[in-house]
């Protein structure tokens, strides 16, 4: 079982990608960024009813994330 509890897209997306890869791990729990008022966080994971489906980027899938200044 993989979960999460108020972790932010970022590393709930990074947990989804070890949960595909690891055919030990066949539960999952990973709505969380759901229940976030905001998301500054354009690419990753989407949820779709009960499923999770990874990003089509490369990497983990993102594309922005608003607000952070990168140096």
């Amino acid at each position: 079982m993989i979960g999460s509890m108020m972790e932010p897209k970022l590393s709930v997306t990074a947990a989804a990608h070890v949960a595909a890869a690891c055919p030990c791990i066949t539960r999952i729990d990973l709505d969380t960024p759901d229940l976030c008022a905001e998301d500054p966080v354009e690419g990753g994971i989407t949820c779709d009813g009960p499923r999770i489906l990874l990003g089509e980027g490369p990497g983990l899938g993102f594309r922005e994330i608003r607000n952070v200044v990168w140096h």
